[in-house]
C-alpha cells in the first residue's frame, strides 16, 4: 500500500487519537495497576455478609492494616447467633480470635475431609492432632489442588499455634 502526502497526516492524527483514546482512562485515573485491583477488592469484600469472607477480612485487618475491615468480626458474630450452621461457625471463628474455645460437640458438624484436617490444626493448642493426622495430609496433598492449598493453610495453623513437633514429620 502506497500512502500519499495527504493520508500520512490523516493516518498520524488517528494514530494519536486512538492511543489517546486508549490512555486517557488510564492517565486520569491515578489508582491503576495494583492498587485498583485492591481498592475494587477491598471495595467488593467490605460489605460481604459471606461469614468465612469475614473471617479473612478480620485477618487482613489485623496483618495488613486494612481499616475498611475493621468490623468484619462483629459482623461475623451477628451472623453466627442467627445461623443454622452455628457450631462450623463457631469452630472457624478461632481463624479471626485466637482466644475462641473449642466446643467438643461441635467437632460433630466437620463432614468434609478438608475440615478434619483443617479443624486439628487450627486447635492443635487445645486438642491433640489426630494419631492418623500425618496420613491425612499426605492423602489430601496427592489430590493437589484445592486440598493441597489446605494443607498449607493447616500448615499456617500448626506453625501460628507452636505445634510444629508433632507435625514435624510431615512438613520437614
Amino acid at each position: 500500500m502506497k500512502l500519499s502526502k495527504r493520508t500520512i497526516p490523516v493516518l498520524i492524527f488517528c494514530i494519536a487519537a486512538l492511543s489517546t483514546i486508549i490512555l486517557l482512562p488510564s492517565l486520569l485515573n491515578p489508582k491503576s495497576g495494583m492498587q485498583y485491583t485492591i481498592d475494587h477488592a477491598v471495595d467488593y469484600l467490605k460489605n460481604t455478609d459471606e461469614p468465612y469472607a469475614l473471617l479473612w477480612c478480620n485477618v487482613m485487618c489485623r496483618r495488613f492494616g486494612i481499616t475498611e475491615f475493621s468490623g468484619a468480626l462483629e459482623r461475623y458474630d451477628q451472623i453466627l447467633a442467627q445461623s443454622d450452621d452455628a457450631a462450623l461457625l463457631r469452630i472457624f471463628r478461632r481463624i479471626a480470635d485466637h482466644n475462641n474455645v473449642l466446643r467438643t460437640e461441635d467437632l460433630e458438624a466437620l463432614t468434609t475431609d478438608v475440615d478434619k484436617f483443617v479443624v486439628p490444626a487450627l486447635y492443635c493448642d487445645q486438642m491433640e492432632l489426630p494419631d492418623n493426622y500425618i496420613e491425612m495430609l499426605e492423602n489430601a496433598a496427592s489430590l493437589g489442588d484445592y486440598q493441597l492449598t489446605h494443607v498449607l493453610l493447616a500448615w499456617i495453623f500448626i506453625q501460628e499455634n507452636g505445634c510444629n513437633a508433632r507435625a514435624q514429620s510431615f512438613f520437614a
